[in-house]
């Protein structure tokens, strides 16, 4: 029988939930328990875990909204205090079924399914996302990786919107595209054929996050030689680079989002369409 942390519950009244010692699954992950629905989304990519169903944008963004949330110690205080009713109410209906199904589950000595977070594993400015990964890497085998970065669950699966600027046939198999993710800083990812993804920034030869490596030099060479090219598609009103036609990508599909995102989403920023190509030949000179 497995066993939860109550992490919280979100404006919909949704619980979120960290298995301890998961005996379900070997990835990470956290849980979203609501009336219609009980789902397990995977800690490492916007998807279910062992599920090929979507859920509704609403419980979605009901979703993200709790975990881009600043952990509240009075709202953790308030909902340990409901933990032991949820033991009550869990146990009371266990052994109802036990008298009416003698054998149906094996027997147990646990006297708790589910557990309250403890004040000392929050941290200050720590999101409900940060604390459902510290909770599972701290009850849990299988850990997350370091530097991990929050998956944007309110795009999920097919929803998310991601536009090439640069093809395969361009790139030596790679790929150059913009994304609706959690980045609000303005940047590019360079896709390799090796399936290696790097996040670039438009406005300066850096990084956006933390990498396992650098680009190669010839990796490097061939991104550079590309987009300082131009593009003359057609679909254009005027001759540029690929680099400024990935500019442009990014605000039409990115900070145009704006308009379309809840209140409490964070802003993705515009592109000055003036702005210069930065020398991307140094992208490796900064330590990252």
């Amino acid at each position: 029988m497995s066993n939860f942390i109550i992490v919280g519950k979100t404006k919909k009244k949704a619980l979120i939930t960290v298995c301890v010692n998961c005996k379900g699954y070997n990835i990470p992950h956290f849980n979203y328990i609501s009336k219609k629905l009980s789902v397990s989304f995977s800690l490492l990519s916007a998807e279910f875990i062992d599920d090929p169903r979507n859920i509704e944008l609403e419980d979605r963004t009901d979703l993200e909204e709790f975990l881009n949330s600043v952990v509240s110690i009075e709202s953790i205080k308030k909902t340990n205090k409901m933990v032991y009713k949820l033991n009550k109410c869990f146990f009371r209906e266990l052994n109802k079924i036990k008298r009416k199904e003698p054998g149906a589950f094996e027997t147990s000595d646990e006297k708790y399914r589910y557990f309250p977070v403890e004040i000392k594993d929050i941290k200050e400015d720590m999101t409900n996302w940060e604390l459902i990964v510290e909770l599972w890497n701290k009850y849990n085998d299988e850990k997350t990786p370091k530097n991990l970065y929050k998956p944007y669950y309110r795009n999920f699966q097919e929803y998310i919107d991601i536009t090439v600027f640069g093809t395969e046939k361009e790139l030596n198999g790679g790929r150059c595209f913009t994304k609706l993710d959690q980045g609000k800083t303005p940047h590019f990812i360079y896709k390799l054929k090796t399936g290696e993804e790097f996040c670039i920034l438009f406005e300066k030869p850096e990084y956006l996050y933390p990498i396992p490596r650098k680009l190669t030099q010839e990796e490097l060479d061939i991104l550079v030689n590309f987009l300082s090219k131009l593009n003359n598609s057609k679909y254009l009103p005027k001759p540029e680079t690929n680099w400024q036609t990935g500019l442009w990508v990014w605000n039409w599909q990115n900070y145009n989002s704006n308009f379309y995102s809840p209140s409490w989403f964070p802003k993705y920023r515009k592109l000055d369409e003036n702005l210069v190509m930065p020398d991307y030949k140094r992208l490796n000179e900064k330590e990252q």
